[in-house]
């Protein structure tokens, strides 16, 4: 009996033989050999049947089995004994054969969720599989394939908002401040309208994923630092503090998901607050933060369903304002338009009108929006563009985790430039992409990851000539080596400059006006893209010099390389004289014989020194 096919296993039960076939998949490992072998002939027919015959009479093959299809694929059923790989490396070699491999078994397993919260199946948003009816299948923010690279560990997003559920366990919350109290308790207050809003945008940003527990945030290993403004009368000073405290508290991302109240309850879309106390806020996180590579701040653009202008918070330079679309990639209704729009997101309908919204993070117990049976610690109730904010915050914490150099600047034109240009039709993008109702399109996670993801900067580089502390006449080429992790292209920035007495680098003075102008001190060549450059035409004869080298990538520089010293002389007399047949023997001056060094010169060493040549006279 041929050693693949399984046994029947017989059990005497009663009066009863009952035999059971057991599962192959289950009694083999995968990638294990079956003992067959699998084939695919070529394209002639003569020479397949000539083949098949053959094989037929050959003692090793039990079986010639034909498989389903137009193509010709056979198995072959090989006697006990017979070693796979050998007749599949045989047939390799005829001429009828395209391929012949040894089978093998493969066990499959179902592609399940990629993460364990019990939820997920629900976050549309996430990964829209077309789990809702009527919703399009692939309509989310692409953020399962932006996890291979970033799941946005060592981020912290503030949420400005009405406060964060602190205790909530599926929450990595760290400490926030109450600008509306002015204490350092951000938690909701009982009570509040929209109290549990914050919440809920919070786990939307980054509720911890894979936990076994409720749902997941777009970064769910990133922490969120909760600002309470919403809930009371605040004022222009509190505004500064819910910007510039979570900024300086190392703040990645801050998240608004609101808006100023209109003076005119019938003009939703009214003129804005403005003036520096607004605006300057904004500014310094975009300047200051994250150690001057900025903060970004993200905001709703609102659910007014007008075209939102005057608003100057929204049209600040370097705010992300976020509209809201359906799981069918339509603009909602109430997500507003205009010129301050930079992005969409999907989000849930805000009324409740046949729209699925987004399943998240609420206060514990019965104290939030609620709506999930028993398990009220999460809500499916949440909607509007105050949805869509935290998304893309989400997707800039992901971008940053994979990208510490990345600047504010370049997250906003990355996440613009990789959005999905949706409903092309009637979105009427502009020659640089860009809609009043869309934006840049649907933020694209996966894309945008992908496109700043950085394992780091450059090693400093190494010079390999001249050795430190070499002396060199005035020819010189510098060289060196440089390792990038990514092996992105580099280029390089050369430093030479002078050296005092004491080693240390010496600085031109302009103190002086009226002196005349000195050789300078220091010389800088940027924008080498060789690993070397010839300093020939920069060095003089008697300095003594220091060089470093920087490399850059595209996202900018790394740790130079250690500081390289020489000295540029002219070659050493004894080697000047090496072999010209001149035996004075001189060391400088002619010997002392007691009688004074003119009395009793007995020769005369004229040395006579240009830029390249020594001559010796004897």
């Amino acid at each position: 009996m041929r050693p693949s096919v399984p046994v029947p296993v017989c059990v005497l039960v009663g009066v009863l033989v009952v035999c059971f076939a057991p599962s192959s998949a289950m009694a083999q490992k995968h990638g294990e050999l079956t003992g067959d072998v699998l084939t695919r002939l070529g394209d002639e027919p003569a020479l397949n049947e000539e083949l098949l015959q053959s094989l037929a009479a050959d003692p090793r093959v039990d079986e010639v089995v034909r498989r389903p299809g137009k193509w010709p694929v056979y198995s072959l059923l090989l006697a006990a004994g017979t070693d796979p790989a050998k007749v599949a490396a045989g047939l390799s070699e005829q001429a009828a054969v395209r391929w012949a491999e040894p089978d093998r078994w493969l066990v499959r397993v179902p592609q399940g969720a990629p993460l364990n919260d019990p939820y997920w199946d629900q976050l549309w948003h996430l990964e829209n599989v077309g789990q809702f009816a009527g919703a399009l299948a692939g309509m989310d923010i692409h953020a399962v394939p932006a996890w291979q690279w970033s799941t946005g560990r060592g981020q912290i997003v503030a949420v400005l908002d009405s406060g964060v559920e602190a205790a909530h366990p599926d929450l990595d919350v760290v400490e926030g401040i109450d600008v509306v109290d002015d204490d350092a308790d951000p938690s909701p207050i009982e009570g509040e309208d929209g109290n549990p809003h914050g919440t809920a945008v919070a786990g939307l940003i980054a509720a911890v994923g894979n936990n076994g527990m409720g749902v997941a945030g777009v970064a769910w290993e990133s922490r969120i630092l909760p600002v309470r403004l919403i809930g009371g009368p605040t004022t222009t000073a509190d505004h500064w503090d819910a910007f510039v405290v979570p900024t300086d508290r190392g703040a990645a991302v801050l998240n608004n998901s609101w808006g100023f109240a209109s003076a005119d309850e019938d003009d939703p879309c009214g003129p804005g607050p403005g003036g520096p106390s607004i605006t300057d806020p904004v500014e310094y996180a975009l300047t200051e933060g994250r150690g001057g590579l900025g903060t970004s701040v993200v905001f709703s653009v609102g659910n007014g369903g007008c075209d939102a202008r005057d608003q100057p918070i929204l049209e600040s330079s370097g705010v992300i304002a976020v509209g809201a679309v359906n799981d069918r990639g339509q603009k909602w209704g109430y997500s507003n338009t205009g010129p301050a729009l930079d992005v969409v997101t999907p989000s849930g309908d805000a009324y409740g009108n046949n729209g699925e919204q987004l399943r998240t993070t609420d206060l514990l117990g019965d104290r939030g929006m609620n709506g999930l049976g028993d398990d009220n610690d999460y809500t499916p109730r949440m909607g509007g563009t105050s949805g869509s904010a935290p998304l893309v915050s989400g997707v800039l914490a992901l971008m940053y985790a994979a990208n510490e150099r990345l600047t504010e600047a370049e997250a906003r034109e990355v996440l613009c430039f990789t959005a999905d240009r949706i409903q092309v039709d009637d979105a009427l993008y502009d020659s640089e992409g860009w809609s009043e109702r869309y934006g840049c399109g649907n933020v694209d996670a996966a894309a945008a990851v992908a496109a700043v993801y950085d394992e780091g900067a450059p090693a400093p580089p190494v010079v390999l000539s001249p050795d430190d502390g070499e002396r060199v006449d005035r020819e010189l080429v510098l060289q060196w080596r440089s390792d990038d992790p990514d092996q992105d292209y580099l280029s390089y920035r050369v430093e030479l400059f002078l050296l005092n007495s004491v080693g240390q680098a010496e600085e031109a003075s302009d103190d002086d006006d009226s002196a005349p102008l000195a050789a300078p001190a220091r010389w800088i060549f940027d924008g080498v893209t060789e690993t070397s450059i010839d300093l020939s035409e920069s060095i003089e004869l008697g300095g003594d010099y220091g060089v470093w080298v920087v490399a850059s990538d595209a996202w900018g520089e790394g740790e130079p390389s250690q500081t390289h010293a020489f000295y540029v002389r002219e070659p050493a007399l004894e080697d000047s004289l090496e072999g010209s047949g001149c035996t004075c023997g001189v060391r400088g001056y002619p010997r002392d014989d007691g009688h004074g060094w003119k009395a009793g010169l007995g020769l005369v060493l004229i040395v006579m020194m240009t830029r390249r040549r020594v001559w010796a006279v004897c």
